[in-house]
């Protein structure tokens, strides 16, 4: 293929250039030892964490989460929670503002359970990484060689001089 005049195709009156393709398979073969999960299998799920059954027949697990994060898991409205529910077959109690309750999930398959916490600890891990940084760490120098040598460095930075050590 030439590039300087490249192989054109019209569609709808607006023109494609046609890329070349190389069939390069071999350059991206697969690891034969990795073998991707299937997470939609019958296979049992490994959790690392408790659901009970309840007298009911039903299936309960719950854990604590940051109060500051309820918000993000009802949503505005309790919308997100309400599309957590139908979407899972699963009841979510979220305590109020403030409390130092567990979250709740009941449901009447484990399977729903553990697929609702899931969701419920992929909205938190989400909202975490878009909270503000709230500490600082700060470090003591004052030892006397990490003085000394702060002053050095001072110095030959103001007097323009570079650094001799």
């Amino acid at each position: 293929m030439d590039v300087l005049s490249p192989d054109l195709v019209w569609i709808e009156n607006r023109c494609y250039r046609v890329n070349p393709t190389t069939d390069d398979s071999s350059e991206y073969q697969s690891d034969p030892c990795y073998i991707e999960p299937d997470f939609d299998s019958e296979e049992e799920v490994q959790m690392d964490f408790a659901i009970e059954k309840t007298k009911e027949g039903s299936f309960r697990t719950s854990f604590h989460v940051p109060s500051c994060f309820h918000g993000s898991i009802i949503g505005q409205k309790g919308a997100t929670r309400k599309r957590l529910e139908m979407d899972t077959k699963c009841l979510i109690q979220v305590p109020s503002r403030g409390s130092k309750q567990p979250i709740v999930v009941t449901a009447q398959r484990e399977e729903d359970a553990i697929a609702a916490r899931k969701k419920i600890e992929d909205i938190v891990f989400s909202s975490r990484r878009r909270q503000d940084i709230t500490h600082f760490p700060s470090l003591p120098c004052c030892q006397d060689s990490v003085v000394e040598s702060f002053a050095k460095f001072k110095n030959s930075i103001l007097s323009g001089s570079p650094r001799q050590d």
